[in-house]
């Protein structure tokens, strides 16, 4: 099955082409999430946070 065209234009940035691929994967059914986290840049750790708030929301907890 072919997603949809999602948008008439190329995706130019990284922002645009996750944007469209998360579009897509929307059109196709699939529960997504995306978090854009502004003026990280390459510096991963930049995104830490989000990543913490991510796991808490979706990853089940454990007794210990």
């Amino acid at each position: 099955m072919n997603a949809p065209a999602t948008r008439p234009y190329p995706a130019r940035t990284r922002v645009e082409r996750i944007t469209a691929l998360r579009d897509n994967y929307v059109a196709l059914g699939i529960d997504v999430t995306l978090d854009i986290v502004p003026g990280v840049g390459h510096r991963g750790t930049g995104v830490l946070d989000a990543v913490r708030d991510f796991a808490a929301r979706v990853l089940p907890r454990t007794a210990s």
